[in-house]
């Protein structure tokens, strides 16, 4: 029994830390209507160009319009010393 209220309480911490992201291949504009305008959009960047927009918690990056990746930032900078 406390094996399964254990597991329960680590299902339940994953849960509350599950955020959500736009999911690949979602379109900018799908992107900006469902989550708002980014914090920040920075320029394209390489070849093919990757472009970054910043939201609070997370960064998603695009190619051609589409998402191809969402990774989560940290909240707070790391203390230094």
């Amino acid at each position: 029994m406390k094996l399964i209220i254990t597991l329960l309480a680590v299902l339940w911490s994953f849960q509350a830390l599950a955020v959500d992201t736009p999911q690949r291949g979602m379109v900018m504009t799908t992107v900006a209507l469902k989550f708002g305008e980014p914090k920040e959009k920075l320029p394209a960047v390489g070849n093919p160009p990757i472009v970054r927009w910043v939201y609070p918690g997370y960064v998603v990056y695009f190619q051609d319009d589409y998402v191809i990746d969402t990774v989560l930032t940290p909240s707070t900078p790391p203390a230094h010393g």
